[in-house]
């Protein structure tokens, strides 16, 4: 395999196959266990690109499993475990530029993994989160990179609030990257659940902002009186599947007698999309 796997292929599906046996198997090995070992093996002198990134495969279909025995052996004040993800976090965010593409790639799918993780160490969000930018800005790494990008996202929700600036200029530039409409609305459910967790004074901007990044192209749909063409920047179902990932993913608590926050840029957005149908008909 000298670059990326194309989905479908049969390699791929084996290797989704594989991913799920080992999610077995470490009920019986162990997870930690697991995860440490394949550390040691990347540790090994002279490893092989292909052999690094089996076993970068191997933590990544792990990942998700190791966070509550980390918790445990935090309690047992057992470093020795407890030392590997840090190091491997480490490993990753100071990748070479020369690695191979696959190693990246995986390496970036077990950062996602490991979000339960660096959500238990925010001091780990910000270069996470700038090494995840940098490699949503290249073309094979990108797709990967905004699924990591929502998954840590989501869970690390309750200290995302300060780089929501940062997350509404890569909602900005969302059409630059090199990624799948399905990619994108990721992202958009990802900043979505971070709304939620801010205070309620700045709910209403940030909504809108993210709102309308979506709503001016479909402005430019009607006014222009684009030809539609399903499936492309053209068609307003794709900004209309963004705009209702953002509403549906984003959740506020309100009290009672409490006007909901994003109300007023919801009926903004509720006028802007008759309009839409109207031209559609």
């Amino acid at each position: 395999m000298e670059g990326l796997l194309e989905d479908g292929d049969d390699f791929a599906d084996f290797r989704l196959k594989v991913s799920e046996l080992i999610k077995d198997m470490v009920f019986i090995v162990g997870s930690s266990n697991c995860f440490r070992q394949m550390f040691l093996s990347l540790q090994t002198p002279g490893v092989t690109w292909d052999s690094s990134e089996a076993a970068l495969f191997v933590m990544q279909a792990v990942a998700k499993n190791i966070l509550p025995l980390l918790l445990l052996l935090m309690l047992l004040s057992c470093r020795e475990e407890n030392d590997v993800v840090p190091k491997v976090v480490e490993a990753i965010l100071n990748l070479p530029e020369n690695t191979h593409v696959a190693v990246r790639h995986t390496s970036v799918l077990l950062l996602g993994e490991l979000c339960e993780w660096i959500e238990k160490h925010p001091q780990s969000l910000e270069p996470v989160l700038n090494f995840l930018l940098y490699c949503l800005q290249q073309p094979k790494m990108a797709s990967v990179s905004a699924n990591s990008l929502q998954s840590i996202c989501s869970a690390c929700r309750d200290h995302m609030a300060v780089h929501f600036s940062g997350l509404v200029q890569i909602i900005q530039s969302l059409d630059t990257f090199s990624i799948s409409n399905e990619a994108a609305i990721g992202l958009l459910k990802g900043v979505s659940v971070i709304l939620g967790r801010m205070p309620t004074d700045q709910i209403q901007q940030a909504m809108k902002e993210i709102c309308w990044i979506q709503i001016t192209p479909l402005c430019q749909l009607v006014e222009n009186d684009v030809k539609t063409e399903k499936g492309t920047k053209s068609d307003p179902a794709l900004w209309l599947d963004r705009l209702a990932a953002i509403f549906r993913h984003t959740n506020v608590g309100v009290e009672n007698g409490q006007i909901h926050p994003c109300q007023g840029v919801i009926t903004e957005v509720t006028a802007v999309v008759s309009l839409t149908g109207e031209w559609e008909q």
